[in-house]
């Protein structure tokens, strides 16, 4: 993976799986290729930590000017 590509992992940084799906924020560089993420999940009503492989990510565009939330409704905890 590209070492520009990296910078899009490091804790702070907004992500969502390559096939689309629900934002995420990295916490955690587990320095072997993987992250661990977290999201909101409504219909547990909790938050969910997991661990990705980078390769598994892709950077998600912050949006400076937004004032709705991200939607993660019908989400059962399991990014899709």
């Amino acid at each position: 993976m590209p070492s520009d590509t990296l910078s899009f992992f490091r804790p702070g940084a907004h992500v969502c799986p390559r096939e689309g799906g629900t934002r995420m924020l990295v916490t955690h560089d587990n320095g072997d290729g993987s992250v661990i993420c977290f999201w909101f999940c409504e219909v547990q009503d909790r938050l969910v930590w997991r661990p990705f492989a980078c390769s598994a990510l892709r950077a998600c565009p912050t949006h400076a000017h937004s004032t709705a939330p991200p939607s993660y409704a019908g989400l059962s905890g399991v990014p899709r």
